[in-house]
């Protein structure tokens, strides 16, 4: 038989117990648990009393005024000690209790006594007595099987524990050999790799010591960027990508070609630079046909070719004069010029066989046809 106390003094209450004689407590300290504190009056003989602890909590836990009811419990269990004043009472972790073959039954003692604490009790204090008096309760409680399934609950918390300390280790593992396989660097040949992790995407940056090129990605909250530098060869490539569609630019520092491809809500446009020849043709794609457009630095004509719903048309600016429209035939020689000016349009064939030229003027009237001779009037 074991009787059950509670002291509420604090919130949530605590459990007190202790056994009907010497024999029970035989019991109590053969299946006490780790967090029990176990409680006798010092030097004299008295129940054994236990506090049951919160699981974790040790002898620095125990309330004041818990461990004031626990001695006015034990004093009150004693023989002596219910009847005498300012009395001492020791208290000590139940771990603490050392219990061998050749002591009496009842009788206890210690494994360490600097874990042995002491209370003064000055006199019996009716009023804890009788409160805790109020909740007593005799119970037949199976010790061992009550033990074992608390050992049992604790085995497989730290079961749980370690399996889940396994798996972050196992994942701390993984992202450190995966940064391993990302992150490495050969001063001979091969590229070396950096992943950097911020709040946001991945940052991830190729840089080859031992080739010229050089790849930058960077992710932020759109499509990626990739950026190609070449150190040792010509070209430069650059790729970037924002909202909208990506932007190539290609850029050659040993030769005269740069091409740049703008890609925005519409089509995209293809830029043809030359630096060393006089050459620039730019192809802009809008909603409608292409535009090539041919600019000479070297000379004065401008040719500019137009995609419309009909034929192409030729166009040779002139700086000079106004703007001029060429037809050049590939299959043959001749080639016709047609002159915009504020009047009618003129047309005029040119031979590169011979010096004739014929021109022919369209106005309101008739045409005419003038055949002009470079050697000569017409």
């Amino acid at each position: 038989m074991v009787f059950y106390f509670t002291s509420a003094v604090v919130d949530p209450p605590f459990t007190i117990y202790m056994g009907k004689d010497k024999h029970e407590n035989e019991d109590l300290i053969k299946y006490g648990w780790p967090e029990d504190i176990w409680f006798h009056v010092d030097k004299l003989s008295s129940a054994h009393v236990y506090l049951r602890m919160p699981k974790g909590g040790t002898i620095d836990d125990v309330p004041p005024e818990v461990l004031v009811d626990c001695a006015q419990l034990v004093k009150n269990n004693s023989i002596q000690g219910c009847k005498m004043n300012n009395i001492n009472v020791v208290y000590t972790p139940w771990a603490n209790l050392k219990k061998t073959g050749d002591m009496d039954v009842g009788q206890i003692g210690f494994h360490r006594q600097k874990e042995v604490r002491v209370v003064a009790v000055e006199k019996k204090i009716n009023e804890i007595v009788n409160r805790l008096e109020k909740t007593k309760v005799e119970r037949f409680p199976d010790l061992a099987a009550e033990k074992e399934s608390r050992d049992r609950e604790e085995r497989n918390e730290k079961k749980a524990q370690l399996q889940e300390q396994k798996r972050r280790e196992k994942e701390e593992q993984k992202k450190k050999k995966e940064l391993e396989e990302l992150r490495y660097s050969c001063s001979s040949g091969p590229p070396q790799v950096l992943l950097r992790s911020s709040s946001g995407p991945p940052q991830v940056l190729l840089r080859s010591s031992a080739g010229p090129p050089q790849v930058l990605c960077r992710s932020s909250s759109g499509p990626p960027q990739v950026l190609c530098r070449s150190s040792a060869g010509p070209l430069q490539v650059l790729r970037r990508s924002s909202s909208g569609p990506l932007q190539v630019l290609l850029r050659s520092s040993s030769g005269p070609p740069q091409v740049l491809l703008r890609s925005s809500a519409g089509p995209p446009q293809v830029l043809l630079r030359s630096s060393s020849g006089p050459l620039q043709v730019l192809l802009r794609s809008s909603s409608g046909p292409p535009q090539v457009l041919c600019r000479s630095s070297a000379g004065p004509p401008q040719v500019l070719l137009r995609s419309s719903s009909g034929p192409p048309q030729v166009l040779c600016r002139s700086s000079a004069g106004p703007p001029q429209v060429l037809l050049r035939s590939s299959s043959g020689p001749p080639q016709v010029l047609l002159r915009s000016s504020l009047g009618p349009p003129q047309v005029l064939l040119r031979s590169s066989l011979g010096p004739p030229q014929v021109l022919l003027r369209s106005s309101l009237d008739p045409p005419q046809v003038l055949l002009r001779s470079s050697s000569g009037p017409p």
